[in-house]
């Protein structure tokens, strides 16, 4: 159109070409020509302006043309980018886990999401996690927590599943998530909430195995009798001229089905704590008894080495030795020991004074006992209190200067 244009105004500007008369026609007046040479120099004149005008026109037409056609590719092309640089960026987050997830379809959602028009309400008002109205009703993980949680605390389930490649990916946002006739609902029946971003490969995989197949999609999971979830009301695909009514009837319904469950589950930890009490309470005395039987049998132990004990006492040497003062309590005891023995016989006989096992005098012939099959512990400790020493059994009498040949010796329990 524009070469044609061009040729036009060429051909306007071309000045008239010589007239050849033909044979036999009649001859033209000088006059006529002379008559037809201003009209010439007029067509002349008028060409140079055209000329300007095809200047300036040309260029103008063909800048027209190369932006509509720049306009049309960006239109075209524009989709085919948004997918590259979504996925590009989903990359990046394919190994993070489920809670990172979550909070990068809420900064997505929550940036890009307009405001409900009726309620006032805007996405990051509702569901910020930090300080969100709906904070504590909405659930971080996977879509197995949302059922471990739905199915223990007998709750309904409200799972969004959110598509940013979608034409208009925010409906469901701006028509029911923001809405004043959701929040209350949610608030009313306690709801859990949980979003999901099908883009991922878990958001996928849960999609498939709820059978979606139009995004986006609501839907409301209850908890059964058998711990299994029935997905009682779903909402997919372009919403037209929907209404939440028939959502909000749904919960309503199905609300006394979940209490009755509700109740159920409360009955049975209930009887679990119940079992779980009494269990404690039955191994509770059974260690009594069994630490009651082993005092006992420990005790008989005891009582059987301090036999054998005194029976290997060394008698107290008549003359000679070494002579110590033991204070038991308020009782004092003066005794000889041979000073070749370890400081241990005098353990061994505070041991029998103390388990009233021995004669005033400490010097009662009895026959040697079998040794039994227990290694005795000394419940106290021997000290001489000037200088203040501690009396070790395994030392020899003689090599100890506290004592020997003479000492006080003073007895600590431990």
């Amino acid at each position: 159109m524009v070469f044609n244009i061009f040729s036009r105004l060429s051909a306007q500007a071309q000045p008239a070409a010589s007239f050849t008369p033909l044979p036999g026609s009649f001859p033209e007046d000088n006059n006529n020509d002379n008559e037809e040479q201003p009209e010439q120099n007029t067509v002349l004149n008028v060409g140079v302006p055209r000329i300007l005008k095809i200047c300036l026109y040309l260029p103008l037409i063909v800048l027209y043309y190369f932006l509509n056609i720049l306009l049309t590719s960006v239109e075209i092309f524009r989709p085919v980018g948004k997918i590259f640089h979504f996925y590009t960026r989903k990359d990046n987050h394919f190994n993070d886990d489920l809670g990172n997830q979550f909070i990068n379809v809420i900064d997505l959602l929550s940036s890009s999401a307009d405001s409900n028009e009726q309620s006032g309400y805007t996405f990051n008002m509702l569901y910020n996690v930090e300080n969100g109205m709906l904070k504590k009703h909405m659930i971080k993980g996977g879509y197995t927590d949302v059922l471990r949680r739905c199915s223990s605390d007998g709750k309904f389930a409200i799972v969004y599943f959110f598509n940013p490649l979608l034409y208009d990916p925010f409906e469901y946002v701006r028509n029911i998530l923001t809405s004043t006739e959701f929040v209350e609902s949610v608030q009313k029946y306690n709801c859990i909430i949980w979003f999901c971003d099908v883009t991922t490969p878990q958001g996928l995989q849960t999609a498939n195995s709820l059978k979606i197949r139009q995004f986006p999609f609501l839907g409301a999971l209850e908890p059964q009798r058998s711990n299994k979830m029935k997905l009682i009301v779903r909402v997919e695909g372009r919403l037209f001229d929907y209404d939440f009514g028939s959502f909000e009837s749904k919960l309503a319904t199905n609300y006394t089905t979940l209490v009755a469950i509700r109740r159920q589950r409360q009955y049975q930890e209930m009887q679990r704590l119940l079992r779980e009490q009494q269990d404690s309470r039955f191994q509770e005395s059974l260690e009594r008894d069994q630490q009651r039987d082993r005092s006992i049998e420990e005790g008989e132990l005891k009582q059987k080495w301090l036999i054998w004990r005194k029976s290997v006492l060394a008698p107290e040497p008549s003359a000679g030795g070494c002579r110590v003062s033991i204070r038991l309590g308020n009782e004092r005891v003066i005794r000889r020991f041979d000073e070749s023995l370890p400081i241990e016989e005098i353990y061994a006989f505070v041991a029998l004074k103390r388990a009233d096992l021995l004669s005033d005098n400490g010097n009662d012939d009895t026959s040697e006992q079998e040794k039994p099959n227990y290694e005795y512990q000394y419940d106290f400790q021997l000290y001489s209190p000037v200088p203040r020493a501690h009396l070790d059994p395994a030392t020899l009498i003689s090599e100890e200067r506290a004592i020997f040949p003479s000492g006080t010796i003073v007895v600590e329990s431990e």
